[in-house]
């Protein structure tokens, strides 16, 4: 099956106070994607176990795109095999966005230090879907010594409906691993986070120079 991979960089500092008040704002989106109704497939137990966990402090960042969501969506949740053609923190990726599916995603971050998480980052919970004009789904992934959950969002932007997306990140992981360093871990997680927003923003920069998200562009911009 489809396997996590991590690379590890040094800690990045955050705003503390920033990421304080992302983490309320995101804490209401995480519950309300965790939500939906659960498919038949993975550890809803592990879930709501990590959602409550205190290992680690949760990673969560909220983010305007300028780019419509109805373009946005179908080419980010419905072109996970693109995703290292514009977020540098990818190396690879594959599979799609439904309930129940499995994705594969290399993660390039900081000093290439390798780990690999030996398990399926498997999509428990979808609202939506990665071809409309919104979407939220969750995974979950495990590895030695740890369990983990990220959820995801895209939806027009209520300060801008038609011309902007709303795109929100929400991570946490648990266990002995975690609790080695939890902050560690929330610098890597973080740091994934950020280099995802600034692709998204790179995204905007080339529909704002050719109103359409086509690969060529995007590549000839965007490519890390």
């Amino acid at each position: 099956m489809p396997t996590c991979h991590l690379q590890m960089p040094l800690p990045l500092p955050l705003p503390l106070l920033l990421l304080q008040a992302l983490v309320l704002a995101l804490m209401i989106v995480a519950m309300s994607v965790v939500a939906v109704p659960m498919a038949s497939c993975g550890r809803p137990d592990k879930v709501a176990e990590t959602l409550a966990s205190h290992d680690m402090p949760p990673v969560a960042g909220l983010h305007s795109v300028a780019v419509p969501a109805a373009v946005l969506v179908p080419f980010v949740a419905g072109g996970v095999g693109n995703w290292s053609l514009w977020n540098a923190a990818v190396s690879k990726s594959s599979g799609t966005i439904g309930e129940c599916n499995s994705v594969d995603v290399a993660f390039r971050l900081h000093h290439h230090i390798p780990l690999t998480l030996p398990s399926s980052c498997l999509i428990y919970a979808l609202n939506g879907t990665a071809t409309s004009s919104a979407v939220s789904y969750a995974w979950e992934y495990s590895g030695p010594g740890l369990f983990g959950v990220h959820i995801s969002s895209f939806s027009p932007d209520p300060d801008d409906p038609a011309g902007s997306t709303l795109a929100t990140n929400w991570e946490r992981a648990m266990g002995s691993t975690i609790r080695l360093d939890p902050s560690w871990w929330k610098n890597q997680f973080a740091f994934v986070a950020s280099q995802t927003f600034n692709g998204l923003d790179c995204l905007a920069s080339v529909y704002a120079a050719t109103g359409t998200l086509l690969i060529d562009h995007v590549v000839s911009a965007c490519r890390p």
